[in-house]
């Protein structure tokens, strides 16, 4: 999907979806990127299972970024730091950022001539 502004028609960025199954149950992932390829917006579309604080880990970041989860104290404290897992929720949030760089990658790959640079 694309986003365009009304006023000028001009390309805003793009929307990319992917469905997933974490532990029995389907998920949609949305992705929202702006068209220098940096991420707007991340959401899962349906059941409220993961706090939005920890979607807003991934806006303002490039599609070229290396997203991983933290696994200990010091993985916060360096740049770029790498993402912090829900607690309690670990395993989806792991789902969560696999998903986001199988996107992230095919999208850098992608006929879109702004986000293939």
């Amino acid at each position: 999907h694309t986003g365009y502004d009304d006023d000028a028609d001009e390309l805003l960025g793009y929307v990319f979806l992917k469905t997933f199954t974490h532990e029995g149950s389907e998920m949609e992932l949305l992705i929202g990127v702006t068209t220098p390829g940096v991420i707007s917006k991340v959401k899962i579309r349906g059941a409220k299972v993961i706090d939005d604080e920890f979607f807003a880990q991934f806006e303002g970041k490039s599609l070229r970024s290396e997203f991983e989860i933290a696994r200990t104290l010091e993985d916060l404290l360096f740049v770029p730091a790498k993402i912090k897992a829900q607690a309690g929720k670990l395993q989806l949030c792991e789902s969560i950022v696999m998903e986001i760089r199988a996107l992230s990658s095919l999208a850098v790959n992608s006929p879109c001539p702004s986000l293939a640079r």
